[in-house]
């Protein structure tokens, strides 16, 4: 009988709250930042409809319904006197159990004895039996949740009960869902998903539709949060037939059923062992070995992923971990005969009272046999394709791709997706407004959680309709460029300008020495073709105000192929340097790469940037976007001409200071993110994560430039932001004359809920001490401000004369009541106009402000800025300093991941890797060339 490990007894709970309730009580962030007012009054009112439902007892019995607590790692269904208690409870499919009635051994705890059925069925296999421990841990009293959402003195110091029930009113909700055969569920179960629904995106993925829930606090009471959901899942089914799929090989059938094992040990036989590549067989026939770049394609996707025989009748699970060799070639050891007659009992008796040591059992001899031929020998099982290696799965067993499944729920982190894929996804997830909000009605409508019996026994009800709000809409700021174009102040309306006939606010370092590298060929994109766009290009550059003192940059042709792609962009670079106008031999300034296939942008990237002499700012066009006609080719190099003036020293335009207030000419802000490499699964080894702070350059906000680090991976807490915002604080002051700014704006992107006391706790003192080591006395007042976009809430408008040509709401709508936090500073704003799909507002939470900001300050600055992003001549959806930082640690990744898999680097390559190697090679000079910098702000 096995025994699940004891859990704590009910003395000890409080101590075993902190575990499994500090996601949710991260919901309550106690002792943040309050709000400063009511909220703000600037703007035009707006009515909306927002994808929440109000959440009440049905006979206010909050005050009275207790709910009572009880841990278990095990749902015990055999025993009648829980019957009642089980049919009420619900139960999260980990170790938690929230129940309105009792347990039969009440506030103690007891064990239970549970029998499962084999795995597989046979009459001498015998059934699987636990002891299942279930404790009770604490009773919970729901009113404390009317208390807290009102605002209460005595609700303010609820924060742990209520997150308590938070999580109990969320487990409720879904504990029914997640159990409906057909479905799976992500996102921490809040996320739940038809397995039938898929649709296809290639390679093997498909789309998988589903709905999104989970319950939150508001300053309006309790809600439910219901969205639509889409997620990518590899095909579950044949595993031959996905592998075939994934590697684009045809398609290729299993063998017939047979056989009641799998393969054991792999003391012989190579787990590595790759062919080379070979076109696929055809159906029926033996299917050629996997190569070495298929296997690894493989691995970033398979491994960690579960799947079943299909050759015997069994329900057990196997792990994927990797590949073997062949099948026909892959080996391991077998018993080859009866073990020989072990020694009696009364032998090992007699040698334990003489004191000799027991006599040790002989082993059985032993024999190697691939496994191909103990599928066949033992299991009669012939294998289709024994040219294919075996899969290794966890336990260190090999067992055939025919003879395998891959079991629903393989999901696939969006950052694996390619190209293709994520827009094929983008494609089936994207509805409009109108289009979305009704697929939310029809899931509150499909959820029923009136007809449910055992939400019914907890007494509470859920609204059928969606909260109806009002929000604000934000006027825009006006945009400024240099007053020697024609237009200073070009009209802003619908979160977007016009380019025409302005000319840029700061003018970029001349452009001298510079060229271009052609990755088509020359029948595609002729020599006089090239030198016509060439031509174009520079016209539009002049007529932004650029400086182009050399209109004839060096030209080449080259390829990507293998090691040609890297010497191509040497060889430019060298022709750059050597042209006949650089007298002084001074580095590039600029290298342009004209690009056919999109997929080799981050190997050109990181060539410029990390394999010559020096760093050189690097631009890159696709050739598909050069066979443009006039007018559009104008509009697309007006696009390529604000990169470009950012990347050569210059600035393009700025926000009329009226319209930040408290910005000064003394204010730094500040951007931060970091990117995680995907979970690592299957033994896969976790690579190092990336973090990148970006800081203005001045109080106009005109220039940037950036700090990356890589650290521990999936380590969320910016390990080195001390000694990054230092280097920050110390450029503004050696760009402002050795003036230190006076107040810091600090925007951190990328964090979770359950991670703001996290790094309010360790970021925030990090702040603090490189202001110290700059200067003992220095200490500008601080403000740090979360920007959420990971988030399921979606507002919709209740009109027409509301709705831009999108569906969407106009851009600058902001909302900072009735569905905010009941206690802090927080502000939901869409700054950007709609494009495609339903627009996702951003989540600002002020988790420290000593800035004195109001709401209507704060959120005039934020809407503002978002029109400061200087790739575009529109509005973005995120603050354009923690934007940037997020662009930075995207260009960052294909620095630190050659091929950005992240799957060859471990914890222990980020201390290889040193986390300051990409910052260190940014900032590498040359001795030949040690006037050249590398512009603060390349990643544009």
């Amino acid at each position: 009988m096995a025994t699940i490990q004891e859990l704590p007894r009910p003395t000890q709970s409080t101590d075993n709250m902190v575990d499994f309730a500090k996601d949710f009580k991260a919901l309550t962030l106690q002792g943040m930042q309050p709000r400063p007012d009511a909220g703000g009054k600037a703007g035009r009112p707006i009515p909306l409809l927002v994808n929440l439902y109000g959440l009440t007892f049905k006979h206010k019995r909050g005050s009275d319904l207790l709910i009572h607590h009880y841990i278990w790692d095990a749902l015990a269904t055999q025993h009648p006197d829980l019957a009642p208690a089980l049919a009420k409870a619900a139960y999260d499919s980990r170790k938690n159990s929230f129940s309105p009635v009792p347990f039969p051994f009440g506030t103690g705890e007891k064990s239970f004895a549970v029998t499962l059925p084999p795995h597989t069925p046979s009459p001498t296999a015998r059934p699987r039996e636990f002891e299942v421990k279930i404790s009770h841990a604490q009773t919970i009293d729901f009113a404390c949740l009317a208390k807290w959402t009102s605002k209460s003195r005595e609700g303010a110091s609820l924060g742990d009960e209520v997150a308590v029930s938070i999580q109990a009113f969320d487990v409720l909700l879904r504990h029914d869902a997640i159990r409906r055969q057909g479905t799976i569920s992500g996102g921490q179960g809040r996320k739940i998903f038809e397995v039938s629904s898929g649709i296809d995106i290639g390679a093997g993925v498909e789309v998988l539709k589903g709905f999104f829930q989970s319950v939150r606090p508001t300053m309006g009471g309790l809600v439910v949060n219901l969205d639509t959901a889409y997620s990518p899942y590899l095909r579950s089914g044949s595993l031959l037939t996905l592998i075939n799929a994934m590697v684009n090989r045809e398609s290729a059938r299993g063998g017939p059923p047979g056989g009641r094992g799998v393969a054991r040990g792999g003391r012989g036989g190579g787990r590595g062992g790759f062919g080379g590549g070979h076109a696929a067989a055809g159906a029926g026939a033996n299917a050629p070995k996997l190569n070495f770049a298929e296997i690894k394609q493989l691995l970033w996707l398979l491994r960690g992923q579960k799947v079943r025989v299909t050759h015997r009748i069994s329900t057990k699970e196997y792990v994927i971990v990797g590949f073997g060799d062949s099948a026909n070639v892959h080996t391991f050891s077998m018993d080859a005969g009866p073990r020989p007659d072990r020694a009696s009992a009364v032998q090992r008796a007699a040698a334990a009272n003489a004191g000799r040591p027991l006599p040790a059992d002989a082993p059985a001899p032993q024999r190697q046999v691939t496994v191909e031929a103990y599928f066949k020998e033992k299991y009669n099982m012939r294998l289709q394709h024994p040219n294919l290696q075996v899969i290794e799965v966890r336990g260190r067993e090999f067992i055939p791709i025919e003879a395998l499944e891959l079991l629903p729920g393989a999901g696939v982190p969006p950052t694996r997706l390619g190209g293709d894929q994520a827009a094929a996804m983008i494609k089936v997830a994207a509805k409009r407004p109108e289009e979305r909000q009704l697929q939310i009605n029809q899931q509150r409508a499909h959820v029923a959680y009136e007809a449910n019996a055992r939400i019914g026994a907890w007494d509470i009800e859920a609204s059928m309709n969606m909260k109806q709000i009002t929000g604000r809409v934000l006027a825009p700021p006006k945009v400024q460029y240099s007053p020697l174009g024609k237009v200073k102040e070009p009209s802003v309306g619908r979160g977007q300008w016009n380019l025409l006939d302005t000319k840029y606010i700061g003018r970029n370092k001349p452009l001298e020495h510079w060229g271009i590298l052609c990755f088509a060929g020359q029948n595609q994109l002729p020599l006089d073709r090239l030198q016509w766009l060439v031509g174009q290009l520079v016209k539009q550059l002049k007529d932004r105000g650029m400086a182009v003192p050399n209109e004839r940059p060096s030209l080449l042709y080259g390829s990507t192929s293998g090691d040609a792609r890297l010497q191509c962009v040497k060889d430019l670079a060298r022709s750059i340097v050597t042209a006949p106008g650089n007298k002084k031999k001074e580095a590039p300034q600029l290298m342009i790469f004209i690009l056919t296939d999109p997929k080799t942008y981050d190997d050109i990237k990181r060539d410029v940037t990390m394999a010559l002499p020096v760093p050189v700012a690097s631009q890159v066009m696709l050739f598909k976007n050069l066979m443009k006609d006039e007018r559009q080719l104008g509009q697309y190099f007006g696009n390529v001409s604000m990169k470009l003036n950012v990347k050569l020293h210059g600035s393009n335009w700025v926000i009329a200071p009226t319209d930040l207030p408290k910005m000064t000419a003394k204010t730094i802000m500040m951007g931060a993110d970091v990117t995680h490499p995907p979970p690592a699964r299957g033994g896969e080894a976790i690579a190092p994560s990336v973090a990148a702070v970006v800081g203005t350059g001045e109080g106009s906000n005109q220039t940037y430039s950036a700090q990356v680090r890589t650290q521990e991976g999936r380590q969320e807490v910016i390990a080195e932001l001390k000694d990054m915002s230092q280097a920050l604080i110390e450029q503004w002051r050696a760009k402002n004359k050795g003036v230190l700014p006076e107040n810091l704006l600090f925007f951190r992107d990328g964090v979770s809920e359950g991670q703001f006391a996290t790094v309010v706790e360790q970021e925030i003192p990090q702040l603090r001490a490189a202001c110290r080591a700059i200067d003992p006395r220095y200490s500008p007042k601080l403000t740090y401000i979360v920007c959420a976009k990971r988030h399921n809430v979606r507002f919709f408008a209740t009109s027409d004369q509301n709705r831009d040509r999108s569906g969407n709401l106009p851009a600058g709508t902001v909302v900072d009541t009735d569905v905010t936090h009941p206690y802090i500073w927080d502000f939901y704003l869409q700054s950007h106009a709609g494009l495609v799909g339903t627009c996702r507002p951003t989540h600002y939470i002020c988790l420290l402000d000593e800035n004195q900001f109001t709401s209507d300050t704060m959120e005039k600055v934020v809407n503002s800025l978002c029109y400061s992003f200087a790739r575009a001549t529109r509005s973005v959806s995120l603050v354009p300093v923690a934007y940037y930082a997020d662009i930075v640690c995207t260009k960052a990744r294909s620095y630190a991941y050659l091929d950005d898999s992240a799957s060859s680097m471990s914890s222990g390559a980020t201390a290889r890797l040193q986390t300051r190697s990409i910052q260190d090679a940014l900032e590498r000079t040359n001795v030949n060339t040690p006037n050249h910098k590398f512009p603060g702000s390349w990643f544009m």
